[in-house]
């Protein structure tokens, strides 16, 4: 995967001068830019705070805070994340989902019937080697954090992902002698955990179908 062959120091450096260039382009200080997402979101940042992620802290960054930037900056988040690793987008989608590692190891075991414990997440969010990724964990993080696996690991468009994943449903159910289905395009990537929801909706009835 590409975005893991990056060290996480780096990918964080990376996002911060982002960040930073995004900000001086805008004319902006750091405590404007800090003041705009107290004002927007409910994320407590002072201006400190902005300063160490725009340094490559990213203790204090949340999607929120992201979100909030990227429309100050007039950009889009996902382009912001570029670099990021696997396991720094864990982390910010975990934080974001309000889990904590050990419920997002729970659910994980759940999803793929294979034990996954805390320490697992922790060396995962680390980007720690002794943390093995398989195909079965990816699903289950992006079914978990409602992100398309592209969008977790960096290396495809997230709105481009969850429309294939949920044209491969609807042809699975297709098989199935289902013929009536339409869908439309969704042009934005606020729509991908919608698009995947439908997916595994669409899964689970072709699995009830099949036992007819």
């Amino acid at each position: 995967m590409s975005n893991s062959q990056q060290a996480p120091e780096m990918s964080a450096r990376q996002l911060g001068e982002r960040l930073r260039t995004l900000r001086e382009a805008q004319g902006l200080s750091i405590r404007e830019a800090a003041t705009y997402v107290r004002n927007h979101t409910a994320q407590p940042l002072t201006r400190g705070e902005l300063s160490g992620i725009e340094a490559g802290n990213l203790r204090r960054l949340t999607v929120k805070t992201l979100e909030a930037l990227a429309e100050l900056y007039k950009t889009a988040p996902e382009p912001l994340l570029a670099g990021l690793t696997l396991g720094q987008r864990v982390w910010l989608l975990r934080r974001h989902r309000g889990l904590t590692q050990g419920e997002l190891a729970a659910a994980i075991t759940e999803f793929t019937g294979a034990v996954r414990s805390r320490q697992y997440i922790s060396k995962l969010e680390k980007d720690d080697l002794r943390a093995p990724v398989s195909m079965a964990n990816l699903r289950a993080l992006a079914h978990v954090l409602r992100k398309p696996i592209g969008f977790l690991t960096g290396t495809d468009d997230a709105i481009n992902d969850a429309e294939r994943e949920l044209l491969s449903a609807l042809r699975d159910l297709k098989s199935v002698g289902v013929q009536s289905i339409h869908t439309r395009h969704f042009a934005t990537a606020d729509h991908a955990g919608d698009l995947l929801d439908l997916a595994r909706t669409i899964r689970n009835a072709r699995t009830e179908l099949g036992r007819r």
